[in-house]
């Protein structure tokens, strides 16, 4: 508030003045008065509240102090204490009208005000202060006041219809977004294409249109009623074309969500007002209790085909593994007889199961340093012996 300290050292050095002509000249009261202006230019660079304060305690002080001797001198004792009353009364009033007429911006937000010497509206970023000399001399009004904080909608649609002829019960969209309010935005424009929203807010404040515009919650309302109606029909046609049966959602809300923002930040984008979303999630989608039985009873159905084919595959490949060990230790018979080697029964069946673990841990061995994974647990399969 400089236009404020302004006033104040402009107080200030009236009213060292007056007390400097009122008294006798005197050099030590020149250097205190000279002191006291430079202190109060000093305090005009302390920032916040407390520079304020100090400096308009210094000014009240010194212009009670010349009231005081400007009564004495010009009225007598009597208006030594009237005439600092009315200068205090004074100064409050004064004090009271300027609080009340200073508009003031907050933080994040943005003051939209409009000049008759101004095609554009002017643009106040909070927090900010517009002092009631600038508002009189450039005829500054206040249009509107846009919040530029991020803002949160949550969009819960029903009943939503999917390729494969199934219903989704809901999905709930939460989007966050803010709104860059820049010297483009049209607001008029604005009002005028959510103009069912912006009258059945107005209806619900029960205030004048451009008295509900100085309002951030009339802007965050407005902008949610309009992301519910675009979202709703958005989301109905990225799910018709893309899922199929409605217990897939689920798994597909990312790729839903990834579509709906860019689909929905396009249509966005031909609004008047610049509008960026931030971040668009699918927390929730509500399906059917029957269609998700149903689901898991297909997925142990599935499981429970799997199952019998890959009992059967190893059932059918122990068989022909089977015979061809059998047509191997057959051959190896004969050719051990063919050599003229007689052997009882026990020799030969001690023979074969020798013969047989041999090739085993053999082929266990090979598998091992082919696949560790394994260990050796596959069925293996015996070689036929050469000729």
């Amino acid at each position: 508030m400089y236009w404020l300290r302004s006033l104040c050292l402009l107080l200030l050095l009236i009213s060292l003045n007056v007390i400097y002509f009122l008294t006798t000249p005197d050099t030590i009261l020149l250097v205190v008065l000279c002191l006291i202006f430079i202190a109060g230019v000093a305090l005009m660079f302390v920032p916040g509240d407390a520079g304020l304060a100090m400096m308009g305690g210094v000014m009240l002080v010194m212009s009670i102090g010349a009231a005081v001797l400007g009564g004495l001198t010009w009225i007598g004792v009597t208006g030594a204490i009237i005439l600092p009353l009315i200068w205090v009364l004074l100064i409050f009033s004064l004090w009271w009208m300027l609080w009340r007429t200073t508009t003031y911006v907050r933080n994040h937000t943005i003051l939209l005000t409009r000049s008759p010497y101004r095609s554009h509206p002017f643009i106040h970023k909070g927090p900010a202060e517009i002092s009631p000399l600038r508002r009189l001399l450039l005829s500054e009004q206040p249009y509107a006041v846009i919040p530029v904080y991020e803002l949160v909608s949550h969009v819960h649609v029903e009943t939503i219809n999917t390729r494969g002829l199934q219903n989704i019960m809901g999905i709930t969209v939460e989007i966050r977004y803010h709104i860059d309010a820049g010297k483009n935005t049209d607001l008029p424009a604005v009002i005028q294409s959510f103009l069912n929203q912006a009258q059945g807010l107005e209806r619900e404040f029960n205030l004048p249109l451009d008295q509900v515009m100085l309002r951030t919650d009339f802007w965050e309302r407005l902008l949610d009623n309009k992301l519910h109606e675009v979202c709703d029909s958005l989301l109905r046609t990225i799910v018709y074309a893309h899922i199929n049966q409605a217990v897939d959602a689920s798994d597909n809300r990312q790729l839903l969500a990834e579509n709906l923002r860019q689909t929905l930040q396009e249509r966005i984008d031909r609004w008047e007002i610049n509008v960026k979303i931030i971040d668009l999630t699918i927390p929730s989608i509500k399906l059917d209790p029957e269609q998700i039985k149903r689901k898991f009873q297909n997925k142990i159905k599935e499981n429970q085909d799997a199952a019998r084919m890959e009992a059967t595959k190893i059932y059918l490949t122990g068989i022909a593994q089977a015979r061809i060990q059998a047509h191997a230790i057959k051959k190896w018979i004969i050719a051990i007889q063919q050599a003229g080697v007689a052997l009882s029964p026990q020799e030969i069946e001690q023979i074969v199961f020798n013969a047989l673990e041999k090739l085993q841990e053999k082929q266990r061995i090979e598998m091992t340093h082919t696949n560790p994974a394994s260990n050796g647990s596959q069925q293996p399969i015996l070689p036929i012996p050469p000729q």
